[in-house]
């Protein structure tokens, strides 16, 4: 789903010739001069015979959509790069699902490609099989990020590289731990969609989400937040920013 910004409104239009709901992986990642940049769409985790076929042809799409981009042949799913400016987070992911590569190969095309030498690679969250980013932080500003609260020792893993790259924390509520399985995206509230002038929350009934509306309203005064529940979506493993991509 595509959603542009027309005078202060949200427009959602649906996206032809996809495979699956989650256009966020597959869509293109602006860089740092506004260019679209369109990597390979073709995820280890996606490679069997059970989920081969949800992989979309995102050059199709960009083409039908008449979306100019510039094309890489690196493997990255757009749910596994979070960006503030020239500042570009991208999971450890992108090293295995390239590993014929080395890492200093893999950031140099990433700087290259994406206009900037400020790329931070960040340690995926285990038993995510997909690797994301998008369900684990966010920015709010250049120097701040947003980061779930883990309580197990992942989370100390990652507020520790976070802070040796001379980022500030700011935690926010994460319910995903009472899972039972991996799968369910319920209680992650990272994964809201955030516009110019709105940020569309997912809720899921819990006594944090009065917690996760006060920590957005407080370091986004000047978005409306609006709640969401989704509880359809939250049973297939992702949310509302997720399912979206635009401007």
């Amino acid at each position: 789903m595509i959603y542009e910004q027309l005078n202060h409104q949200l427009k959602l239009k649906e996206i032809d010739n996809t495979n699956d709901i989650w256009v966020r992986d597959f869509m293109p990642i602006q860089n740092t001069i506004k260019e679209n940049v369109l990597f390979r769409y073709y995820p280890k985790y996606l490679q069997n015979k059970r989920f081969i076929d949800k992989i979309s042809d995102n050059v199709l799409i960009c083409n039908q959509l008449s979306i100019d981009c510039q094309l890489s042949n690196l493997i990255l799913d757009g749910g596994s790069v979070v960006s503030c400016n020239e500042k570009f987070f991208v999971s450890t992911r992108v090293l295995k699902d390239n590993f014929r590569q080395t890492q200093s190969q893999i950031i140099q095309q990433l700087q290259s490609i994406l206009k900037s030498d400020k790329i931070y690679l960040i340690p995926e969250a285990p038993g995510d099989f997909t690797g994301h980013l998008d369900g684990m932080l966010t920015f709010i500003d250049e120097n701040t990020v947003l980061v779930n609260q883990y309580l197990e020792e992942f989370g100390t893993i990652l507020n520790t590289v976070l802070k040796k790259l001379g980022f500030d924390i700011v935690l926010f509520p994460y319910q995903a731990y009472q899972n039972k399985t991996f799968q369910s995206a319920r209680g992650v509230y990272m994964n809201f969609l955030k516009t110019s002038n709105k940020i569309l929350l997912p809720v899921f009934n819990m006594p944090e989400d009065d917690d996760a509306l006060k920590i957005l309203d407080n370091y986004f005064p000047k978005h409306e937040i609006i709640p969401v529940t989704c509880p359809g979506l939250e049973n297939e493993g992702g949310l509302v920013h997720c399912i979206t991509w635009g401007d």
